[in-house]
């Protein structure tokens, strides 16, 4: 049985770059924060300090937040989405998301990356989470 692979389609090349540019946006902003805020008064950085962590994922979250939630709410996309053509909007009438809407969306986000990717992976599924919290890409 010769089973061809799916297709990958131009769009989700786009979610998924738009995914990673800020995820990287995020980690990297959070890891610099640790870096600054668990420094040692000698000019040290240790990463086994609490300090480093507590800073890094606070820092993390906040940029997260402030990309998806803030930053998509003023210009209907995060920077991720910004870089590749994208924006959200309402399923039902293709308009602009409230903000309370766009923080389901982050915070589902989460559960998403978290729980689903890991199973989408591990069983070989190909699950979309287009419309998600009543929202959808597209292309801008």
């Amino acid at each position: 049985m010769n089973r061809r692979p799916p297709r990958v389609t131009n769009d989700e090349v786009r979610r998924l770059t738009s995914s990673v540019v800020d995820a990287f946006l995020a980690l990297n902003c959070g890891l610099a924060a640790g870096a600054i805020g668990g420094a040692e008064p000698g000019g040290g950085i240790v990463v086994t300090e609490p300090r480093f962590w507590v800073t890094a994922i606070g820092a993390l979250f906040g940029v997260s937040f402030l990309n998806h939630v803030v930053l998509t709410t003023i210009s209907l996309a995060s920077v991720g989405k910004l870089l590749t053509g994208l924006r959200l909007v309402r399923v039902a009438d293709g308009t602009r998301p409230g903000p309370l809407r766009v923080v389901r969306r982050w915070l589902t986000g989460f559960v998403w990356a978290i729980i689903v990717v890991p199973i989408s992976i591990a069983s070989d599924s190909d699950v979309n989470q287009e419309e998600f919290s009543g929202l959808r890409l597209v292309r801008s």
